[in-house]
């Protein structure tokens, strides 16, 4: 997709990555992300656990198949022949993804012109947002816009610039006088 190239080179933007962050960024979205949540097991400090439990939040990207996500886990729980070991995969609902060339998509894009005389970078949004359940649950086409400073999205003090808030404010505005459904 598209999409994949123009988020890489967006953060490939940043002069302060370095050799091995910039590689890191042109493999970022070709592959899922795993993260070790939750680690649980036994009943208190002093005792060694019958048991152990990890929970771990996979992040696929457009194209990718959730099912030859599973596959693969299965396959490496087995490889490591260890007795005992099960596996409970719930996929929830996924993320979501509209196509550059869905009208919402392509109305946004305009509305976006319209305010800001420039046409947005399309990338995709990692994190958890509501677009998730608008699109699986109400089939409202959902984009992902808003104030950004980028470096600072969910640190310590987190925040945007007044600037950036009115420019999102002028898209909002813009975007219910262009939109069509379809």
């Amino acid at each position: 997709e598209p999409v994949i190239q123009t988020s890489i080179d967006f953060l490939l933007e940043d002069p302060s990555l370095t050799p091995e962050q910039r590689d890191a960024v042109r493999r970022l979205y070709h592959y899922p992300t795993v993260s070790l949540n939750i680690i649980q097991g036994g009943m208190k400090r002093n005792v060694v656990p019958d048991r152990a439990e990890a929970t771990f939040d996979i992040r696929i990207t457009p194209g990718c198949s959730i099912e030859r996500v599973r596959d693969r886990m299965l396959e490496l729980l087995q490889e490591a022949g260890v007795e005992g070991i099960t596996a409970d995969i719930s996929t929830g609902r996924g993320g979501f993804y509209e196509s550059p060339h869905h009208p919402a998509v392509i109305q946004f894009r305009q509305a976006v012109e319209l305010a800001l005389g420039n046409a947005p970078v399309m990338k995709i949004s990692t994190g958890g947002t509501d677009g998730v359940s608008v699109h699986h649950i109400a089939k409202i086409p959902c984009v992902t816009y808003g104030p950004l400073v980028p470096g600072v999205a969910h640190t310590p003090n987190e925040f945007v610039t007044l600037h950036n808030l009115i420019m999102a404010a002028q898209v909002f505005a813009v975007f219910p006088l262009v939109y069509k459904k379809e």
